[in-house]
């Protein structure tokens, strides 16, 4: 996917998740759009879109509504290196591993962004933080698949195709 669509998706993104999220909530919490974005562009797609859009819109995120600059952006980097290194593991076509980068990608966000605020001074405690992770592991996943179904399946070629010019190894013409 080209560059400039990606940062069209991000931006779009980000004031969904700042405007209209606000009034779509359970227990008044939210999904996390950018997070699943990242994961998405970090796990399907090829490249550093994820890292490199998830650096700056976490600064973006963290300059319009935290206290601290930073622990975001440093969250969102962390968790699409993670999602590069799980994708060599995990097949991206699947729901079930789509689900399940889900999950790892919004509790590791949670528990380094919290980490972070608390080295420097952050008034939450950890079970504050943890209380309404449930839910929001839930309504991440349930983003995630969404998003993945919308613009995810298009990125993925199969062997099959006799179209296929994928960096697959293990594939002869």
């Amino acid at each position: 996917m080209k560059r400039g669509y990606i940062l069209l998706l991000f931006i779009a993104g980000f004031i969904l998740q700042s405007t209209m999220m606000l009034y779509i909530n359970l227990l008044g919490i939210t999904p996390n759009i950018i997070l699943c974005l990242v994961v998405l562009f970090s796990f399907v797609y090829e490249g550093n879109q994820g890292i490199i859009y998830g650096i700056v819109f976490g600064l973006i995120q963290d300059i319009c509504f935290s206290v601290l600059i930073g622990p975001a952006a440093i969250s969102y980097f962390l968790v699409a290196l993670l999602m590069i290194e799980i994708k060599r593991f995990l097949h991206r076509d699947s729901m079930l591993n789509i689900f399940l980068a889900s999950l790892i990608a919004t509790a590791t966000y949670y528990l380094i962004n919290w980490g972070i605020i608390a080295l420097f001074g952050g008034i939450y405690s950890f079970l504050y933080v943890a209380k309404g992770t449930v839910i929001l592991l839930i309504l991440n996943s349930i983003t995630m698949i969404i998003l993945y179904q919308l613009i995810g399946k298009r990125s993925i070629r199969y062997p099959q195709d006799r179209y296929y010019s994928g960096k697959n190894p293990y594939y002869y013409k």
